[in-house]
């Protein structure tokens, strides 16, 4: 058990205080919110599923990819492997473009 004392000075743990527990809630949902306003997610907020192709960035590059085994992505034009610390961010692919109506 950890010896970190919460805010409050009444628990051990932080996990076992509900004020601190709240403010971890707190902290976790204005990230959320904030990572819907942009398309793209930080690694440290979450990461997608596996084997699901995303785009990703090293904040310089960026390239389509996944993730495999939540240990390293998996570029799609290549295989190469792309350790998981270089990553900094990820979005969903976006749709791909409607076909236009034919005129026959």
């Amino acid at each position: 058990m950890s010896e970190h004392l919460c805010k409050t000075s009444l628990y051990l743990d932080t996990k076992d205080c509900p004020q601190c527990y709240q403010e971890k809630i707190d902290c976790l949902e204005q990230e959320l919110e904030e990572a819907k306003g942009s398309k793209w997610i930080s690694v440290k907020t979450w990461l997608p599923e596996n084997g699901q192709f995303v785009l990703v960035s090293d904040s310089e590059n960026v390239a389509k990819c996944k993730l495999r085994n939540k240990l390293a992505w998996v570029v799609a034009a290549s295989n190469d492997l792309v350790r998981l610390e270089d990553v900094t961010h990820w979005q969903p692919l976006p749709a791909p473009p409607e076909q236009e109506a034919s005129d026959d």
